[in-house]
């Protein structure tokens, strides 16, 4: 047999790595494709496909977290790279936070709080929320941050617990909800009642624009610490306000574990 060809073997070669190129990308075509799902955990709705992102604004009264947390844990801190991750799982669509703030952007994280410029450990909190979280902050000094004056309505005081009661940041937070209400939805991270409102007409401004009316706005906050109004809304408004309560997440949020049963001690 006559000795072929450089050319000839090279078309040979070339020939046969098309035909296998070919063939494993007809394999990978037919290959059933593999679904990913949500923590069994979670009771949540799972029709939705989860590369489906939702427009949504997440709005957090940072003080209102930050004093029912104290409360809830315990005087723990409560992990606020977690509290995202809750969020995200417990609403479908929710995209996490990237720092973006452009119109396209599918999820904006904003956190009103108050700040004192001479408090070091909470100025690096506040960074780190920024940096780490990409969380948009907005501070206001304390004396600016709250509802009322706290002198005027009960004289001079120190109590914290009513100084945190009083620290609330509904109208900023009204504002932006007004804003946004025909174009995202509504996460709303607050125990303040005065919002409520606000939240249900978002959603049917929101869907009579036709930007996914199946989604409703949420509020999400601990159950034990939110104001006990919020019980008859969220019943007389449930086909418009989903509720997350923080409260079922503690063993995630505050790094708690079981405590051991007795019968497992050694004595």
């Amino acid at each position: 047999m006559a000795r072929r060809s450089k050319l000839e073997l090279f078309s040979a070669q070339m020939g046969c790595t098309v035909r296998i190129c070919r063939e494993a990308a007809e394999i990978i075509l037919e290959a059933p494709r593999i679904h990913r799902t949500r923590p069994s955990s979670f009771p949540l709705r799972a029709e939705r496909a989860l590369s489906t992102l939702v427009p949504t604004l997440v709005a957090t009264d940072g003080s209102a977290l930050y004093g029912a947390a104290k409360i809830v844990g315990d005087g723990r801190n409560m992990d606020y790279v977690t509290s995202g991750q809750v969020l995200q799982q417990a609403i479908p669509g929710l995209a996490p936070a990237n720092g973006n703030r452009g119109e396209e952007d599918p999820a904006h994280w904003v956190m009103w709080t108050s700040a004192a410029q001479d408090n070091p450990g909470q100025a690096r909190f506040l960074d780190y929320t920024e940096r780490e979280l990409h969380w948009a902050v907005r501070r206001r000094a304390p004396y600016d941050s709250f509802l009322v004056d706290p002198a005027g309505l009960v004289g001079p005081t120190s109590d914290p617990g009513l100084v945190r009661r009083l620290t609330r940041f509904d109208a900023s937070i009204g504002f932006a909800i007004g804003r946004l209400a025909e174009r995202r939805r509504i996460v709303l991270v607050s125990d303040s009642f005065a919002l409520a409102e606000a939240l249900h007409l978002s959603y049917r401004l929101r869907s009579r624009a036709g930007l996914f009316p199946e989604e409703r706005n949420v509020l999400a906050f601990f159950g034990r610490a939110l104001d006990p109004r919020w019980q008859k809304a969220l019943r007389e408004w449930k086909d418009s306000i989903a509720f997350v309560d923080l409260d079922l997440h503690e063993n995630e949020l505050f790094g708690r574990k079981e405590l051991p049963r007795a019968d497992d001690l050694d004595y």
